[in-house]
Order: C-alpha cells, then sequence, then structure tokens
C-alpha cells in the first residue's frame, strides 16, 4: 500500500481559511485543483489537529468567497480548528487577525481587554514556552 506524502502547511498569516475534503484520497492530494473566478489552489495532504490526513486547501487572506464557494461545492471549513491545534509562536500570535485574538485570549482564560499590544503581551506572557 502507497503511503501519503505529507505537504507542509503554509506559514501562519499567508490564509485566511482552510478547507478539506475527507472523501478524497490524501495520497492524491497535489491532483486536487479547486479554481473560482480569481482563484486557484492545488491541494495538499495536510494532517490536522484531530488525526484526519485529508485534502486541504489553504485560501489567502483575501479570498473569502472563493473559500465560501469551495464549501458549496463539498468542501468543509475547517479554520476555527485548524486554528485552535497550532501550537501557539510569537509569530503565530503577531499574525492573528484584532478578532481572532481576542477570542484566543479569552478561550486561554486570559484578559481580552486593552489594545492590541496589551493582549498580544498577554498572550505571549501566558502561553508561549520560553527558553531557560
Amino acid at each position: 500500500m502507497q503511503t501519503v506524502q505529507l505537504d507542509k502547511p503554509p506559514a501562519i498569516g499567508t490564509y485566511n481559511r482552510v478547507v478539506r475534503r475527507l472523501d478524497r484520497d490524501a495520497r492524491w492530494a497535489t491532483q486536487q485543483k479547486f479554481s473560482s473566478y480569481d482563484t486557484a489552489l492545488t491541494g495538499k495532504a495536510v494532517k490536522h489537529p484531530d488525526g484526519e490526513v485529508a485534502v486541504t486547501l489553504f485560501f489567502p487572506v483575501d479570498k473569502d468567497l472563493a473559500a465560501t464557494r469551495a464549501c458549496m461545492i463539498g468542501w468543509t471549513d475547517v479554520t476555527e480548528e485548524w486554528v485552535a491545534g497550532l501550537p501557539l509562536t510569537v509569530e503565530g500570535i503577531q499574525g492573528m487577525e484584532w478578532l481572532d485574538l481576542r477570542k484566543a485570549a479569552v478561550k486561554h482564560g486570559l484578559s481580552a481587554k486593552g489594545g492590541r499590544p496589551e493582549v498580544e503581551a498577554r498572550m505571549i506572557e501566558a502561553l508561549v514556552p520560553t527558553e531557560e
């Protein structure tokens, strides 16, 4: 049996939406294409935080409409699960959208009050492991 060659996900902050298909064979992920008006993407075989290996599309920051179209034809939006499963890093926290940053702070039991610099500092201090 042929094993799945996993692809590396794009850098945090370069995509806005993550969608996947579990009904497609991940071994052939690069042959899975999606196109919609101004967007053309090739699938990636990626292991998700829930342990599933699936054909996955990472939509660039300004392509929400295309991601919505993908969901209309059978792709499943797993953006929230994907983001929740990412390890927290300084770059990851600083790359979050403001609303997502506030949601993450509340989810981790931290205050989301104040401006962006205060919330970022609180998140980094509490959640990012320091090397000693």
